[in-house]
């Protein structure tokens, strides 16, 4: 996966700078939408990558990374979140609950599961729905041993892990982007929403704004306006039709399936199943429709 995803960004380059110019290059915006972990045989690796990109970027550069539900997780089942005043809440409701397969990970006392998100008992539970076998595996640490993947976690990995961002606004000439994980919900004042994720809130035993499904799908009425762009991933699909929505996840984390990036403004979209193009001339391969280019 590390290769598939170097691959792209080399596209995503090329294009910018044989399309845009250098000085484009040079002060590009990078928006990663999470679920770096559980993904692909190297998971470990993928982070190497993300901190590598980021530590090596063209100084006016910028690249923002979002959590995803499943590196919330990790960062939980590792005790990387940071709790909220009155404590990680220690009881499931019935919208949180884990599914009837899973065994949640039991620390063995009230004390020990209450320093814990219940997300994290989830994500180190017998038949977790996280499926995350691959990262335990990569950091070289049996399934479930918690001990185990604090101690393989290097430094670097629990900085990278803790920084994440809930979510993201960015303001161009054009207007807004908005960026979350998976959205927000239609039934909550989006200020509220967006003021919670900002501050990175882990009280709710359940982040709808970075696991929910359908009822983070739509766009809120209050973000319908032509000045604002909803922006996520986690769905499995790449959906541009939605009014004022924008949803980026071929994939879906299953294999063999594409990547895809969005390159905004324009809304051009390539991903790493697409031929690649020629550095010799990228813009007649453009022409030719090598590279995927849809409209918003």
């Amino acid at each position: 996966l590390v290769d598939v995803v170097q691959r792209l960004w080399d596209q995503i380059e090329l294009i910018i700078r044989k399309t845009y110019g250098e000085e484009a290059w040079d002060n590009a915006i990078f928006l990663f939408l999470g679920d770096y972990v559980d993904r692909g045989t190297n998971p470990r690796g993928m982070l190497d990558w993300l901190i590598e990109k980021k530590a090596h970027k063209r100084p006016q550069q910028i690249q923002i990374h979002l959590s995803g539900n499943h590196d919330h997780a990790l960062a939980a089942f590792s005790g990387l979140l940071t709790p909220p005043p009155g404590g990680f809440r220690t009881v499931f409701s019935a919208f949180e609950s884990p599914r009837d397969w899973e065994q949640i990970w039991d620390g063995g006392s009230p004390e020990a599961n209450s320093k814990m998100h219940l997300q994290g008992r989830r994500y180190g539970g017998i038949n977790s729905v996280y499926e995350n076998e691959s990262t335990f595996k990569s950091y070289g640490v049996p399934l479930h041993d918690r001990d185990g993947i604090v101690n393989a976690l290097p430094e670097e990995h629990k900085e990278f892990l803790r920084n994440l961002s809930f979510a993201t606004i960015l303001h161009s000439p054009q207007g807004y982007l908005i960026a979350v994980h998976a959205g927000l919900l239609h039934t909550q004042p989006v200020v509220q929403q967006l003021m919670s994720l900002l501050a990175k809130d882990n009280e709710p035993g359940r982040i709808d704004q970075l696991s929910g499904r359908y009822e983070v799908t739509a766009t809120p009425k209050e973000l319908c306006r032509e000045d604002i762009l909803l922006v996520s991933g986690h769905h499995g699909k790449v959906e541009s039709s939605l009014p004022f929505r924008l949803i980026i996840d071929s994939s879906g984390g299953r294999e063999n399936q594409p990547i895809t990036s969005f390159i905004l403004p324009p809304s051009s979209h390539i991903n790493n199943h697409q031929p690649p193009i020629s550095s010799a001339d990228p813009d007649s391969q453009l022409k030719k429709g090598m590279i995927s280019v849809s409209a918003q």
